[in-house]
């Protein structure tokens, strides 16, 4: 079979075929990845000869995979596996080769089969993404691949016409990057890179790789920059220009001949010396996250000399014949160099070329002026002038050196003292800076600013008389300014209080010391920046000195403005329960004398509208917060003081407990403990007329003989975490009494007259009665006894007894209830009493329903077995008399025995 030109994607150009027919054959096996079946993956192979251009032979291949290539000559051949139906199964060439150059070579001689020419074909990768910002003319993505000699080479490309997806397939396993193209923005590689030398690479093993999005967009276009400035030493080189999507950073590289400048990193640089002559280039690069970023070098030119700023040349001295004048030179650039000429009327005086010069007599009459010519290394020379100063006098003429007074601090103020110059003189001043003259600073005196800060001040004195100046005399330099601030005091003039000196800004380096004063005496050891207030110092006023020293720099003390006085104070207390109710005092403590007082109370740290007394009553509101009071404390000449207090526990709701139950022995007392705050735990004890019972440590309590005649309280104490423990005691309750419940004696039947029996009760008790039937209050039936009538038949009695003693509590007992009213009647004996005789019991008429029993007496003595209603008189009973005892029964009735009268003695 005649083989295809193979994919551009994976492979280099193969030479052309050529066709075998010699008798020598090629076999092996074609390996496919998993998941693909070599039946239908339309496999082929072609055998080439090794040399160059050459036609192929084609040989069969099995279902499985296993291929014969006959009629080969005897030679070198090289071999390639496709699998036409499969396209993401990649070319491959024997020996695991993915082109012809680099494929293995297999040799046959004539008749011989070479077997075990296996290849196993590997799995296609692709890389896929999304583009956006693509321009009308849409964007290309193109492939690169690293080969094994490092170089890159394109393998694979795609158009996208408009925002979206891409994928480029068919990518043999190696090293690969991309490129994205639009011809509208700037290239990018991946991933933001600007140049492939630097761009992210993507590994592909086969499989599908993706997520490799692009914004096509995303590139910094280069800006048109250029540099403005003078090309000499000592001019301000600086990159101007405006971009187009503005970078988050730009930096900058100065080049000399191409080479670095060391430091020179910035849009600006000033070249020096060593750059004279040289060609002079600025590398820069824009960078934004998101974007890929833009450099490029902008070309400045060749370096040439400065020019010097020549400083304004000036003298100093006397213009008397032998008096030395000096030069100087004025303000010049940092490491110029100065050459001198002296001058008299304008023609150089020959050999007058140092910094000074003394008078001659040659000079009388004369002015005198200097030429200074400076020269820096990089930069043209250049030369100054100074005015000219005489003419000179062979006369004494008097100018002393000035001095300068005053402390040389920021904000002081510094005097020229002249000393005593020639009569008639007229004297002008110029203040210096470290030798620059300060403008405007013109007089006498002198403040100094900030400006002067770590520089040495100087003044000069220029004298003039008749019209001439005649000396113009220099001071020496003070020691530097310093910056020094007078220092404040923070804290509170109180007792017990400690007071810090916030000493202000002062030159960097100064050594600071402290000392503390009461009232402008100095506090022996007080020489810290803090000071804890004792008693000595109460009613005085306090300042601190601050002394600053710097080596080079003038020693400064500068001090505080004085406090109020110092007052004595304390912290308030809190007396008081901290429950709901009570009333709280704040105590103030001992302060100075005559100071008056204001107060706020404060719940939890929130100020109680209207609390502003000594005392407070805590309502609900304060229940669950903590109570503190601010005491302030006011006194002419003296700070005005808040103290507050500790905080109290948590207020609680506690109520007085209350006392139910009946005040008699036997009865069971009940506290009622109110309304208490959540979750508090309540512990009781009960008293008897003040002394605590012992084990009466209950809720209730039942009264015994051992309380008689006491008074009864409780107390309820309630402790919770955080919150006070408060005890609160009920109101004593009345004595004790000693009480009986009441009974009735008597038999419970009409005619009977009951009985009250009231029992023990406390000595001294009087009683009251009242009689009920059936539960109804019988009107007027207020005696201690009451005859039952026909008219309580069936009905039940019961008596009330109310006990009343002063001291103790009015008690009612009242009886248990009797059984119903019986009608009875007196049994009668009728019969002859006659022993032999029958005698029979008449039960008269008694409550319907009544059963009856006898029993027969004989002279007072039970007849045994005499218990019927009738009875046979026996010899025994002769002379003797007899009688029947009748007893009544009846549900609901008491039972009631009822005798007979006595009959005659039996006969």
């Amino acid at each position: 079979m005649i083989a295809l030109v193979m994919s551009a994607i994976a492979f280099s150009a193969q030479p052309a075929h050529a066709v075998g027919t010699g008798t020598s054959s090629i076999s092996g096996r074609i390996t496919l990845p998993a998941g693909i079946d070599p039946a239908t993956a339309g496999l082929s192979v072609g055998v080439y000869e090794a040399s160059a251009d050459n036609s192929s032979v084609g040989g069969s291949v099995t279902p499985q995979g296993d291929f014969v290539v006959s009629g080969l000559a005897a030679g070198t051949y090289k071999v390639e596996f496709r699998a036409w139906n499969a396209p993401s199964v990649l070319p491959g060439w024997y020996g695991g080769a993915v082109d012809f150059a680099s494929a293995k070579t297999v040799t046959v001689a004539v008749g011989q089969r070479a077997t075990g020419i296996d290849a196993t074909l590997a799995q296609a990768g692709s890389i896929a993404g999304t583009l956006s910002a693509v321009p009308e003319s849409g964007a290309n993505v193109i492939a690169w691949r690293l080969d094994g000699s490092g170089q890159w080479s394109q393998v694979g490309y795609q158009h996208v016409p408009a925002d979206g997806p891409y994928e480029l397939s068919g990518l043999a396993a190696g090293t690969y990057t991309l490129q994205f193209n639009t011809g509208i923005y700037r290239d990018q590689y991946w991933k933001l890179q600007g140049d492939i030398g630097s761009a992210t690479r993507i590994e592909v093993t086969g499989g599908a790789l993706t997520g490799f999005d692009a914004d096509v967009s995303a590139g910094l276009t280069t800006p048109s920059l250029n540099v403005i400035g003078s090309r000499q030493v000592g001019s301000v080189l600086q990159v101007t220009g405006t971009w187009e999507t503005q970078p988050d950073t730009v930096s900058y590289q100065w080049l000399a001949n191409g080479t670095a400048i060391a430091g020179a990193t910035s849009s600006t640089y000033t070249p020096t010396a060593s750059v004279v002559g040289a060609s002079v280039s600025v590398r820069f690069v824009g960078e934004k996250a998101g974007y890929v970023s833009a450099t490029d070098v902008i070309q400045v030119g060749t370096i040439s000399k400065g020019f010097i700023t020549a400083g304004t040349p000036s003298t100093t001295g006397t213009t008397v014949t032998g008096a030395t004048l000096t030069a100087v030179p004025g303000t010049w650039p940092t490491g110029t160099t100065f050459t001198y000429q002296w001058t008299a009327s304008g023609t150089n005086i020959a050999g007058a070329t140092g910094k000074t010069f003394v008078l001659t007599s040659a000079q009388q009459g004369r002015l005198v002026a200097v030429v200074v010519t400076g020269t820096l290394a990089g930069y043209e020379p250049a030369t100054g002038r100074s005015a000219g100063i005489g003419p000179s006098q062979a006369d004494g003429y008097a100018a002393p050196t000035p001095t300068v007074s005053g402390t040389p601090a920021v904000a002081s103020t510094l005097t020229a003292v002249t000393g005593t110059w020639t009569a008639g003189t007229v004297l002008s001043y110029q203040w210096y800076a470290s030798d620059t003259a300060i403008s405007g600073a013109t007089a006498s005196t002198f403040k100094l600013t900030s400006a002067q800060a770590g520089k040495t001040v100087s003044v000069t004195v220029t004298g003039k008389l008749g019209g001439n100046t005649r000396a113009v005399k220099p001071s020496a330099a003070t020691a530097k300014v310093a910056t020094a601030t007078t220092p404040t005091v923070a804290g509170t003039a109180a007792v017990g209080s400690t007071l810090t000196a916030t000493a202000g800004a002062w030159t960097t380096g100064t050594a600071l010391t402290y000392q503390w004063y009461a009232s402008g005496a100095a506090i022996t050891g007080a020489t810290a920046s803090t000071f804890k207030l004792t008693s000595a110092q109460a009613g005085k006023t306090i300042t601190v000195a601050v002394k600053g020293t710097l080596s080079g720099y003038a020693t400064v003390t500068k001090t505080s403005a004085a406090t109020a006085n110092v007052a004595t104070v304390a912290t308030p207390t809190i007396s008081g329960t901290a429950e709901v109710a009570s009333t709280l005092t704040a105590k103030t403590g001992t302060w100075t004398t005559g100071t008056t007082f204001t107060y706020q109370w404060y719940a939890s740290g929130t100020a109680i509208s209207g609390a502003t007394a000594s005392t407070f009553k805590l309502t609900s509101a304060q229940e669950g917060t903590t109570i503190t009071v601010a005491v302030k404390g006011t006194l002419s000449g003296y700070s005005t003081i808040t103290k507050t207090s500790a905080a109290t526990v948590t207020v609680a709701t506690a109520s007085t407990p209350t006392i139910s139950g009946t005040l008699t022995v036997g009865s069971t007392l009940t506290a009622t403990t109110g309304t208490w705050t959540t979750g508090t735990a309540l512990t009781y004890q009960w008293y008897a007329s003040g002394t605590a019972i012992s084990g009466a440590t209950a809720s209730t309590f039942k009264l015994t003989s051992a309380q008689a005649g006491k008074a009864i309280t409780v107390a309820v104490t309630g402790a919770l975490s955080g919150y006070p423990t408060i005890t609160k005691t009920s109101a004593a309750t009345a004595k004790v009494a000693t009480v009986a419940t009441p009974w009735i004696s008597e038999w419970i039947a009409v005619g009977s007259t009951l009985k009250a029996n009231t029992g023990a009760w406390t000595t001294g008790t009087t009683f009251t009665y009242q009689w009920y039937v059936n539960g109804a209050a019988v009107s007027g039936a207020t005696a201690s006894a009451y005859t039952l009538t026909t008219a309580h038949a069936g009905k039940t009695i019961t008596l009330a007894v109310k006990g009343t003693l002063s001291g103790y509590p009015t008690i009612t007992k009242t009886s248990e209830v009797t059984p119903k009213v019986a009608t009875v009647a007196t049994p009668t004996i009728s019969g002859t009493a006659k022993v032999g005789s029958t005698l029979t019991a008449k039960t008269g008429s008694w409550t319907t329903g009544t059963a009856f029993t006898y029993q027969w007496y004989a002279g007072g003595t039970a007849i045994p077995g005499a218990t019927a209603s009738t009875y046979q008189l026996a010899t025994a009973q002769k002379g003797t008399a007899v009688s029947v005892l009748v007893t009544g029964t009846l549900s609901g009735y008491q039972t009631i025995v009822k005798g007979s009268s006595a009959v005659v003695p039996v006969g």
